[in-house]
């Protein structure tokens, strides 16, 4: 009797023993979990969004005009019957814009992020070119074309339509002294020129040609209804037409503008955020993305914040209301509330301000220099 009840407490001792160790054990794993999926997370959208405005900057004239592209004879923009979750929110015409937010669009309550740029290392500025026909581009010289580029050719008088075409397959650059040259746009070797050719733009006529290079970018990210973290890529040179997952376990995804307005006893255009703004009101994704919109110059950085979750529960519960931005006043603040069962699962908060150089190098671009747009020391 004696050795069956030391029997029956040293069991009990040893299911409590283990039932604390696998209760640690929950915790700590789904910590770890959510901290690792997070951090790669934020570190792949960071990376994407500090490629904004890649020398989109250089061509203050087609900000805002409406992107027209196919690929294989095939329309891409505007998107034919609209993107697919969950970016069903955003306009299927695009505007040209280095970055955008729509304010909680997505699923769940979560933001929507448009991003843009691309640029060759051979040319940042955009070149002037004339249109004899739909199927060539006469430009002033051939120093920064190669067989391959994209260009975005749009009416430098008159923000409208732009049209991506590309310099195709039986272009050879000449080299030396240049005069003007005439740049191929048939469907040899460029899938992404039209079998018409620019025949959405006037001719003949006189355009600005922005060279994006072989890979430029027009990506959308947002987070669907499975808890992922998605991207699109318009253009489908990196993924396919149907959203790619970057991480799953995602609980929300919310934006702001680091923006440079000159207020807060700030100065204006000197490339120095003066303040975070949400993207309503003057910063909304309509007014971003506006024809000569100048809040798309004024935005230098976006401070990103990823909630990520543990995959397992745990057993201990997580607070009741997480929120974000908390630093900042209120009005700019993001209160998510979990229920009794969210509760028992783990979280992670991650907060990165991801700067735009692209937007501050575009402030100094020369044009904007000789019209004394930059506040004095911004550009030395």
């Amino acid at each position: 009797m004696i050795a069956l009840a030391l029997g029956l407490f040293t069991t009990l001792a040893m299911v409590q023993s283990l039932s604390g160790s696998e209760t640690m054990r929950l915790a700590a794993t789904g910590r770890a979990d959510a901290h690792q999926a997070g951090g790669l997370a934020h570190w792949r959208l960071g990376r994407q969004l500090r490629l904004a405005g890649a020398g989109i900057g250089q061509a203050p004239a087609m900000i805002g005009c409406t992107l027209q592209a196919s690929l294989g004879g095939a329309q891409l923009l505007p998107r034919p019957g609209g993107w697919p979750v969950p970016f069903r929110t955003i306009p299927a015409t695009l505007r040209l814009t280095p970055l955008a937010v729509q304010n909680n669009a997505g699923p769940g309550g979560t933001d929507l992020i448009v991003m843009m740029g691309g640029m060759t290392g051979a040319s940042v500025v955009p070149s002037p070119v004339s249109m004899p026909s739909p199927a060539a581009l006469l430009a002033s010289g051939a120093v920064g074309f190669h067989a391959g580029d994209l260009l975005l050719v749009g009416d430098a008088g008159n923000v409208g339509a732009c049209q991506l075409g590309q310099v195709d397959g039986t272009y050879a650059p000449a080299f030396g002294a240049a005069p003007a040259v005439m740049l191929p746009t048939t469907t040899v070797g460029a899938p992404y020129n039209s079998a018409s050719g620019f025949a959405g733009l006037p001719q003949p006529g006189d355009y600005q040609a922005l060279n994006l290079g072989q890979n430029p970018m027009i990506h959308l990210f947002g987070v669907n209804n499975r808890g992922e973290l998605v991207v699109l890529d318009a253009l489908r040179l990196y993924t396919a037409d149907t959203p790619v997952p970057m991480a799953s376990s995602v609980v929300q995804l919310q934006a702001l503008y680091g923006v440079d307005d000159g207020s807060a006893g700030g100065i204006a255009n000197d490339n120095v955020v003066d303040s975070w703004q949400r993207p309503v009101g003057r910063y909304a994704y309509a007014n971003v993305t506006a024809p000569g919109s100048p809040a798309a110059l004024e935005i230098k950085a976006v401070r990103v914040a990823l909630v990520m979750r543990s995959k397992t529960p745990n057993t201990s519960q997580a607070r009741a209301r997480i929120t974000l931005f908390e630093d900042l006043p209120p009005d700019l603040r993001t209160d998510i509330d979990l229920g009794e069962a969210q509760r028992r699962f783990g979280y992670q908060v991650f907060d990165t301000v991801i700067p735009l150089p692209n937007q501050a190098s575009a402030l100094c671009a020369e044009f904007r220099r000789q019209l004394g747009v930059p506040a004095a020391g911004a550009c030395t």
